[in-house]
């Protein structure tokens, strides 16, 4: 199968950005579950990438958290449980952008490459960031990054 963005995924992405915006300027008390979101949940196979930063609101120190889901067929899909998860905990968050990540045990191999239309990188695109981040969990891993792709 050969799957686009649509109108429609386009348009929830777009909420989900207005989502991420409110949730800038949002202050929150669950706090210590800041501490306690995984950095990087990753998926076997090829799949969509999303990257987020996110603040914890009473220290202002921020992170970054990589989500990969294989079955997904748009990044806003992939986002959204995490996105749930972080208004929950009342956790601001901003999504960087977004591409594709192929994982493959046998081989020890984690390519991260392309872009995301409903997610668009503001500037260069980062998956230099996200390779650091899946580096640190699979860390026996050859991992290649590439802009090309989608």
């Amino acid at each position: 199968m050969n799957y686009t963005t649509s109108a429609e995924d386009q348009k929830k992405a777009q909420e989900i950005k207005l989502q991420s915006a409110a949730s800038q300027s949002h202050k929150a008390t669950k706090t210590d579950l800041f501490s306690l979101i995984p950095q990087v949940e990753v998926d076997e196979g090829v799949a969509k990438y999303v990257l987020f930063q996110i603040t914890d609101p009473k220290t202002s120190q921020s992170k970054y958290l990589v989500r990969s889901k294989y079955g997904k067929y748009y990044h806003a899909d992939v986002a959204e449980d995490t996105i749930h998860d972080l208004e929950s905990a009342s956790i601001p968050f901003k999504i960087l952008g977004g591409g594709r990540m192929s994982v493959s045990s046998e081989q020890k191999t984690i390519s991260i490459y392309g872009h995301s239309i409903g997610f668009p990188w503001e500037g260069d695109y980062k998956h230099y960031i996200t390779a650091e981040l899946v580096k640190q969990v699979f860390p026996d891993y050859k991992i290649t990054t590439s802009n090309d792709g989608y």
